[in-house]
């Protein structure tokens, strides 16, 4: 899981089907199955490495006033 962390936070996008293989084949439940679904969406997963934008500050906002709504 260390080297997920690594690839997003350096945004190595060449990695991402080297690590996808590595966790399907090492025989952890759990894992082989995170990877799975990664695969099924891999384009998004591929644009979240290469881009560099992030809808982290709006999506933080819009959460906020969630709940602050929540609490009227």
């Amino acid at each position: 899981m260390q080297q997920l962390t690594t690839m997003f936070g350096e945004r190595q996008v060449n990695d991402l089907d080297n690590w996808l293989d590595d966790c399907r084949q090492n025989g952890v439940v759990c894992l082989s199955s995170f990877a799975r679904g990664l695969q099924k969406d891999c384009a998004a997963v591929r644009a979240a490495l290469e881009n560099e934008c992030s809808s982290g500050q709006v999506e933080g906002q819009v959460n906020r006033l969630k709940f602050i709504k929540r609490q009227m």
